[in-house]
């Protein structure tokens, strides 16, 4: 088998470059062959076959046909000048009929030691190619290594820095929720002792008879600061003789029933109602009065009213 300078250099330029797995590759012996012309036909193909897509073996094939060049001229420097002999099979057998027997002796020692060396170094390459892509891959590994090293400091970082916001968090929650409870057990207590000056306010009805288009009369109910409650007096909400009444309060933004209760007749024809400041916030309602007498419901005032708190004055700065 003969490759030419030209067909080694658009192998070497034109396949990859091997990795570290030669598993398939030929012995550096079979290549030294190769370059000594003495594989048969079927080996020379597939020598031929496997260098098209190797370049290590390319390489080496190319530093075989070096050695077998480098012995040849080496050994024709030794010979004496004879009539050639007719063409033989091998160049080995050419290399013989050109030398007397003392020089044929050295040359072959000189070709076996050229061969020995030639095979010596396609085998130490093929180590330190070995070599450098396991350094290759140990290095890669190193730097994963260190890629999931600084991606498990950032998770602790995370981790730490979740941690303090959620007891920040708890510790603020528990600061609020024991100011809430304060704040109730205070108006609890506020709530358990004798109440002085509870406010009150009289609302007039607005007749549900009333004509379409009509205004509802509107009340304005401006709770002082200082008071936790305040009482609403309905005045007709009993005036019709029925042995139970409903009242109802209604948010009139919504039209949503924020409350009710149901009342026995006592023969009082107003009606007191106490709301607490915390329960009911500022706004537009409605208190509905209803007679009811077994299944029969019927409705008897309605008390329009807008609920307004007055601001707490701002505690001095100490």
């Amino acid at each position: 088998m003969q490759l030419s300078d030209e067909d080694l250099k658009h192998l070497w330029q034109t396949e990859t470059r091997r990795g570290a797995n030669r598993s398939e590759c030929f012995s550096s012996e079979t290549l030294m062959r190769a370059g000594a012309n003495e594989l048969s036909a079927p080996e020379a193909e597939q020598i031929a076959t496997h260098l098209a897509a190797c370049a290590d073996c390319t390489e080496e094939y190319q530093i075989a046909m070096s050695v077998r060049d480098w012995a040849t001229e080496t050994a024709a420097q030794h010979t004496a000048p004879v009539v050639r002999a007719p063409a033989q099979p091998s160049w080995w057998s050419r290399l013989f009929a050109l030398f007397n027997p003392l020089t044929a002796t050295l040359t072959t020692a000189l070709l076996l030691l050229s061969l020995a060396l030639g095979a010596a170094w396609i085998s130490f390459r093929r180590q330190n190619h070995t070599l450098m892509a396991q350094v290759e891959q140990q290095r890669n590994e190193l730097h994963d290594a260190a890629a999931l090293k600084a991606q498990i400091q950032e998770l602790q970082r995370q981790q730490v820095e979740l941690n303090t916001k959620l007891t920040q968090q708890q510790t603020a929650g528990q600061e609020e929720l024991k100011a809430e409870i304060d704040r109730l057990k205070k108006e609890l207590e506020q709530g358990a002792q004798p109440q002085l000056d509870i406010p009150q306010f009289d609302i007039d009805p607005t007749p549900a008879t009333r004509s379409a288009g009509s205004p509802a009369k509107v009340a304005t109910i401006n709770v002082p600061a200082a008071a936790t409650s305040f009482t609403l007096n309905l005045p007709g909400a009993g005036s019709k003789p029925f042995p139970n009444h409903l009242i109802e309060l209604q948010d009139t933004k919504t039209n949503k029933i924020v409350w009710s209760a149901e009342r026995k007749q006592d023969k009082e024809t107003t009606f007191t109602v106490t709301l607490s400041k915390r329960n009911l916030p500022a706004g537009s309602y409605r208190l509905r009065v209803f007679g009811l007498k077994g299944k029969q419901k019927e409705q008897i005032q309605d008390y329009e009213a807008q609920v307004n708190y007055a601001a707490s004055p701002e505690k001095p700065k100490s």
